[in-house]
């Protein structure tokens, strides 16, 4: 009955939210240069998943560290929020990130104080402190690099939820991935304009209270002695995450060969490049999450059977994957000349 409940109030609070900022007409600018959006849309996702999150807590979440993961993440996603509404400069947007995360991880000892690579282990000790913020910061704005077509970061989400169920077997925390499945699948319907429905963003609010929660759910079960598979989960995050490494190291590199900053606005993401033939944000946004998983399973295949050498292919992917992506943008800027 609980969940009927959250579900049937997670869906009056996006409907509501949707037609509030519609009728106060917060209209989110379309910028032609980094977006494939063409219609007016509203930023909602900070406002819709802070108020889902509280709503989840309450009725059933009792867990200790999630709550506090959780009221963290919304914390964090303030600081998008606001971005969303004034539009704060990235070098303050940066600052204000690092300070929180920093917080966060010392409250929390949610920090790696060990680096284990697999072939090697190294102790880190406070080092550990700026090596994970580094960390989480970098999963946090690569999937603001992924937040640019419909859908396409929730379907990301949504399969980063079923392979820390799934594969990772992380019951404990079952009642929080389920929320969080049921809330990203209720918010999509408002991403596609579903049932005509305001067309809905994530925004910074929504991609940042994702992201980090997703960072200190994993930080919190790499520190857990429960997990029930035998598997090196510092060296399994860099292939859990490996999609979103690969494509922010390769655009970053594209931007810093043009003389541009690595904030700049741009149509040179993965997504852009495959949306630019399929013309299509739902399929594109499927093919992109069918990638993920592909990396995922040769993660979880060379992790498992091959723990020294793990880390050494995981390098070795992401190099093949930036070479091939300079190439496709080169080709793509001799093709855009002729």
């Amino acid at each position: 009955m609980v969940w009927v409940v959250f579900i049937v109030l997670s869906i009056i609070l996006l409907v509501s939210i949707g037609y509030l900022l519609k009728a106060i007409d917060l209209q989110v600018p379309i910028i032609a240069q980094r977006s494939s959006h063409t219609s007016p849309a509203y930023i909602s996702g900070g406002y819709f998943f802070t108020l889902g999150l509280i709503l989840a807590d309450f009725l059933f979440i009792s867990n200790n560290e999630i709550q506090l993961i959780i009221f963290g993440a919304i914390g964090f996603g303030i600081i998008g929020i606001l971005d969303d509404v004034i539009e704060i400069h990235f070098r303050w947007k940066l600052t204000f990130q690092i300070l929180f995360t920093l917080i966060f991880l010392y409250q929390t000892d949610l920090y790696l104080t060990n680096l284990d690579f697999g072939f090697t282990s190294i102790f880190v000790g406070w080092g550990g402190l700026i090596i994970t913020t580094m960390a989480v910061l970098l999963v946090v704005n690569a999937f603001n690099y992924f937040d640019g077509l419909d859908g396409l970061y929730l379907f990301m989400f949504l399969s980063m939820l079923a392979v820390q169920l799934g594969i990772l077997q992380w019951h404990q925390k079952t009642q929080l991935y389920v929320a969080l499945a049921i809330l990203s699948g209720i918010f999509l319907t408002g991403n596609f304009s579903f049932f005509s429905l305001p067309k809905q963003f994530l925004g910074d609010g929504g991609n940042y209270i994702l992201s980090f929660l997703i960072c200190m759910i994993y930080l919190l079960e790499a520190q857990s002695n429960q997990i029930m598979t035998n598997i090196n989960l510092q060296v399994f995050g860099l292939w859990f995450f490996g999609l979103l490494f690969f494509e922010f190291v390769a655009v970053c590199i594209i931007r810093l060969k043009k003389g541009l900053s690595i904030f700049h606005p741009g149509k040179d993401h993965l997504h852009h490049l495959i949306n630019s033939t399929l013309s299509n944000h739902f399929f594109t946004s499927l093919l992109i999450t069918f990638i993920y998983l592909i990396i995922i399973f040769f993660g979880v295949v060379v992790t498992l059977m091959l723990p020294k050498l793990s880390f050494i292919l995981f390098v070795l992917v992401l190099f093949l994957y930036v070479i091939l992506r300079l190439l496709e943008n080169k080709r793509g800027e001799r093709t855009t000349k002729n």
